[in-house]
């Protein structure tokens, strides 16, 4: 990029590119953690307990705003979990949603252009769930429009990206799981890509933000026990008609 860059002189900010020639060795075993179904479920059942403790300080507490305010933190990360899980997006796309992009009515979620990654703009579909779990923790922050994760301190802006992880590993402390080396929200998004390797690569990537499907197949989807087990008890067998002939007489030789 920078050597194509000039100044008003003519001259470019680099004159020659200084990686050329420098070979990009891939890391052969890259570290890509997946979240699981038990760890997200017990992530959440953390998270309903430090909302019942502060709300119950927030009720025998004279500083009764600060309790309020861990209380919807907490629901918030809640609030994000579900998301991540439930949609597969990226953590810079989910912090940025706002109510208005939830279409409560015709079930739809809007992922805005300018939020994503590859600055593409999509409308997918909301499942029935997802959304009853979206309006409950609506009602529970008493919102009704705006950020969805509107900043504490600045509610005109979403909450800061590094909050996120800080409060997430909080809660995972609480829950008493181990560290995932490698990811904190984005083994959430391979747990939805792997989920839905039996669906057509080009709907799940679709869905779940991906513009191109070699990056979901080789980076997102990975390989699990439950499914190589159903691929080596395959009960199938190819027969010669399904052949035509061709598995048959094939060390005759061949007429001169």
């Amino acid at each position: 990029w920078a050597t194509t860059v000039r100044f008003a002189d003519g001259s470019r900010l680099l004159q020659e590119n200084p990686l050329a020639g420098v070979r990009n060795e891939n890391e052969k075993n890259p570290v890509r953690p997946i979240a699981s179904w038990e760890r997200y479920k017990q992530t959440r059942a953390a998270l309903h307990d430090m909302q019942r403790e502060a709300n119950l300080t927030g009720g025998a507490n004279p500083n009764a705003i600060t309790a309020k305010l861990a209380e919807q933190r907490w629901i918030k990360i809640e609030l994000a979990l579900v998301l991540a899980e439930a949609t597969g997006r990226r953590l810079g796309s989910v912090r940025q949603l706002k109510w208005e992009d939830i279409d409560f009515r015709r079930r739809s979620i809007r992922w805005r252009a300018e939020f994503d990654k590859k600055g593409k703009e999509t409308l997918v579909p909301m499942p029935a769930r997802l959304a009853g779990v979206l309006q409950r923790l609506r009602a529970k922050l008493g919102a009704a429009s705006g950020w969805m994760f509107a900043g504490e301190r600045r509610p005109d802006q979403p909450m800061d990206r590094h909050l996120f992880d800080k409060w997430l590993r909080i809660v995972e402390r609480r829950a008493g799981l181990p560290k995932l080396v490698g990811g904190l929200w984005h083994p959430y998004r391979r747990k939805w890509a792997t989920e839905r390797k039996h669906h057509s690569v080009v709907d799940v990537a679709a869905a779940g933000g991906w513009k191109d499907t070699q990056t979901l197949l080789t980076c997102y989807q990975q390989p699990d026990a439950e499914a190589m087990l159903a691929v080596m008890s395959e009960p199938r067998k190819v027969r010669d008609a399904a052949l035509g002939g061709a598995g048959r007489g094939a060390s005759k030789s061949p007429r001169v």
